[in-house]
């Protein structure tokens, strides 16, 4: 979901402040996915449902300050430099 979407946004002109939108989107699939889990398997597993979180919270962190120190030109170019190196 994030690259097709971070790209056809990027592609249509719209400032790379809008990218975040994205992240939101992905962290309520993300909270989905574990409540779906959780109710499928119990809380047995419940290692393995708390390292994604918290991984999770550190990525939006350090994304949450890359994205207000950076300029929007910088910004550009490293989704479009990573978009081609994941895809």
């Amino acid at each position: 979901m994030g690259p097709i979407a971070t790209s056809t946004l990027i592609a249509l002109g719209n400032s790379p402040r809008f990218i975040g939108s994205i992240n939101i989107a992905e962290f309520f699939v993300t909270i989905t996915e574990t409540a779906t889990f959780c109710t499928m398997t119990g809380l047995a597993y419940w290692l393995v449902i708390t390292g994604p979180i918290i991984g999770r919270v550190f990525a939006a962190l350090l994304a949450a300050y890359i994205y207000m120190k950076a300029a929007a030109k910088a910004l550009i170019v490293m989704v479009g430099a990573l978009i081609t190196a994941f895809t």
